[in-house]
């Protein structure tokens, strides 16, 4: 039964939820984690600390004990993501956490978080980091003035001398705003990709500023060694749909289900997929090239203005699933009774059957000139199986032959792709690709550690060879990310912190630094017509523990993406 009490100030109400949401502990630092700062002696001050969802705003300020503010239905904080005038938080009681400078872990004699009259549950005290189970508290707001709840933590230590942490985190909840977008309250907004065009990035060398262009539309991953060619084309066509609530002219953006989109290609929650399959063709090496297939790994949110059409870190996190399938069709027959059948090619062509029939070599066609898109002798790799836009037929893969429709247009040679025409076998690995697109500018900059230089996402190494550490890892990064030598001292020989090789995305230098610049829709109109934004996003890439493809992408290493497409906000 929920226990209900009257708490917080200003008349607001806590409504604390007895029932646990998860049974299953929550690591220190494991992903998702928001730690609230506290105010106390720095000394003692990570005995005892507030974890929220991740997302939540929380202050950056470790004295006065400010409050973490959520606004009604701002999925980022509130879970319920509704306009009822109740913010939904979701806390657990932490000890012993790596985030304070200067305070030492120890065993706890007791840790008690309460809130509203009720205990968070508390982890084991042992002097390892660990965190209770989530516990939902509602605080309601009051008309026009914000609601809030106090949870007052309180750990001390179990031997001598005697440590003590006390806490004290308000949680607030303000009102929702009347929306004042042109054309009224949207309920969705939606970015669909197009081909990209220009330059949207550079990378800066320690004396030579933007010595390498980013392309717009261009995926960048690894260190400098990459051998696989870049960037990846991201395909046009790619719908992604947003849940919105509005306050003013701000918008929160949420996840959105198959059910409610209609389709797994346009949806936003985790397990929808996040564009058509995305071919990387390697020229050199036809038999490494793969083809991804991007799955959205968690739930998304995020911020907009429906005034300016700014967006602001869209939180859209991705598995990109790695299917190493070579050239798919090295030759094929275009048009005719067959398309799609295998051929002699160009070279020494065998008759493919029926009118206008032609076999063409690794089955390129004409993107420009007088016959854009007839068939044409031009060299492309097709790594994923292609939609063919004029039969509507997939060629290669399980799936060839049978009906589909074209995800993408017909950027080259290697598209159409579509998720009517999966590539053949199973992935050999599944790669993280954090993705938090702004339409600002976002720069990442490398720093240089003990046993490497031009560092940009470290990760525990054993220094005499080419392994990493697997998750999970001892201390404070059980994703054995790291940002000195020291967050390795507990890995055994995985004691230095590097990633595959030194820079980002080419040989040409070692890059300092990562710039992605993207561009604002502007105002819209719930209804109206879509406006042209760039979103970007410069990241880290984990290593997938499948050794030809780390080495070929040099992985663990940095990221880098511009999205060019086109934003609209729906009634």
């Amino acid at each position: 039964m929920d226990a209900r009490k009257r708490g917080g100030l200003n008349g607001g109400q806590a409504v604390t939820r007895g029932r646990l949401l998860a049974i299953t502990l929550w690591l220190a630092t494991s992903a998702g984690a928001e730690l609230v700062p506290g105010g106390g002696n720095t000394k003692n001050d990570c005995l005892v600390e507030l974890d929220v969802r991740s997302g939540t705003p929380v202050p950056s300020a470790t004295k006065g004990n400010p409050p973490v503010v959520c606004t009604d239905c701002d999925p980022r904080c509130d879970t319920g993501a509704l306009r009822d005038g109740i913010c939904r938080f979701q806390v657990a009681l932490c000890v012993n956490q790596g985030n304070v400078a200067g305070c030492t872990a120890t065993a706890l004699g007791h840790a008690v978080a309460k809130v509203a009259g009720t205990r968070l549950a508390a982890p084991a005290l042992d002097g390892s980091p660990a965190c209770g189970a989530v516990t939902e508290v509602a605080v309601k707001s009051k008309r026009a003035r914000p609601g809030k709840a106090v949870v007052s933590l309180r750990a001390s230590s179990k031997g001598k001398p005697r440590r003590l942490d006390k806490e004290r985190v308000v949680l607030q909840c303000k009102p929702a705003a009347p929306c004042s977008c042109a054309g009224g309250a949207p309920t969705k907004l939606s970015f669909t990709t197009d081909v990209g065009s220009g330059q949207c990035g550079h990378l800066d060398g320690d004396s030579a500023p933007a010595f390498f262009p980013l392309a717009c539309g261009g995926l960048y991953f690894g260190g400098g060694g990459v051998i696989v060619p870049l960037p990846a084309v991201v395909p046009d066509m790619g719908q992604e749909m947003f849940n919105t609530c509005c306050s003013g002219t701000s918008l929160f953006l949420g996840p959105t289900t198959e059910a409610a989109t209609g389709s797994k290609r346009t949806c936003s929650s985790a397990g929808c997929l996040f564009g058509p399959p995305l071919p990387l063709p390697n020229p050199a090496a036809p038999p490494i090239s793969t083809c991804l297939v991007n799955v959205v790994a968690k739930d998304a949110s995020g911020s907009a203005d429906c005034s300016t059409g700014v967006t602001d870190l869209v939180d859209l996190p991705l598995d990109s699933e790695v299917f190493l399938d070579g050239d798919l069709l090295p030759t094929r027959c275009v048009g005719g009774s067959t398309p799609g059948a295998p051929c002699g090619g160009c070279a020494s062509p065998t008759a493919c059957p029926g009118a206008g029939a032609q076999c063409t070599n690794d089955t390129g066609r004409c993107s420009g000139g007088a016959t854009p898109g007839a068939p044409c002798c031009y060299t492309f790799i097709q790594a994923c199986p292609v939609c063919d836009a004029g039969s509507r037929k997939c060629n290669g893969g399980p799936n060839n032959g049978l009906d589909c429709t074209p995800g993408d247009s017909l950027i080259n040679g290697g598209y159409p792709t579509s998720h009517d025409c999966p590539p053949p076998g199973t992935k050999i690995a599944s790669l993280p690709i954090a993705f938090a697109l702004t339409s600002g500018t976002t720069t990442r900059s490398s720093t240089d550690k003990a046993k490497q230089s031009h560092v940009f996402c470290g990760q525990c190494r054993d220094p005499l060879q080419t392994f990493f550490k697997s998750p999970p890892c001892n201390g404070s990064n059980p994703d054995c990310a790291c940002t000195s030598d020291d967050d390795c001292a507990d890995e055994g020989s995985f004691s230095s912190c590097q990633q595959r090789s030194a820079g980002a995305f080419t040989q040409i230098m070692m890059a300092r630094t990562i710039t992605e610049t993207g561009t604002p829709a502007g105002a819209v109109t719930t209804g109206g017509a879509p406006k042209a934004s760039t979103l970007v996003s410069v990241f880290c890439v984990p290593p997938s523990s499948v050794g030809s493809v780390d080495a070929l992408s040099s992985l663990p290493g940095p990221g880098a993406v511009a999205l060019q497409g086109k934003l609209a906000t729906l009634p």
